[in-house]
């Protein structure tokens, strides 16, 4: 599963690479600042006990999908819902941050990473979905360029930039 989720974000980073950027400035900022004020609800507010009782007794790590996409909600759906950029841009930025907190998910619950001694637990309390966050940028990095150098050979080819070398 967390090999499924890692290509699944390089899939998104290259998507992202070759999608239409007409983004709206302003837009992308407040939707920054929701999804942060907003994430940070849905962190107070959420049920944490009965989540985590859930994912630790998940016969399948498929299941902890559903757990991340609740408890990055407060990330994606602002993305989703405000107009920031084009559909296809605000889809898979969404698809990448379900994505990337499924791998904090799988990181935390599945193989059980978490570090309890005598009842008491040491290590993280809670999966760390910003760290997911900045470290599934780093493994979309490369695709995403890959995408942009797809999408800028396209466009010289379109318009017959790229033919120079072979035309007299």
């Amino acid at each position: 599963m967390k090999l499924g989720a890692t290509l699944f974000i390089a899939w998104i980073g290259y998507r992202l690479g070759t999608s239409v950027w007409r983004i709206r400035p302003s837009f992308a900022v407040l939707t920054v600042v929701l999804a942060g004020i907003l994430h940070t609800v849905v962190r107070v507010l959420l049920p944490h006990q009965a989540i985590e009782e859930f994912a630790s007794q998940a016969s399948s790590s498929i299941l902890l999908v559903p757990v991340a996409g609740l408890e990055t909600v407060g990330l994606w759906l602002p993305v989703l819902a405000i107009r920031w950029g084009t559909l296809q841009t605000r889809v898979a930025t969404a698809a990448y941050v379900i994505a990337a907190g499924t791998i904090g998910a799988l990181v935390y619950y599945y193989p059980f990473d978490v570090i309890v001694m005598n009842g008491t637990v040491l290590g993280p309390t809670h999966p760390e979905y910003a760290f997911a966050l900045l470290l599934s940028l780093v493994l979309a990095a490369i695709p995403f360029a890959c995408g942009l150098a797809v999408k800028r050979r396209r466009s010289q080819t379109a318009t017959g930039e790229g033919l120079s070398a072979f035309c007299p």
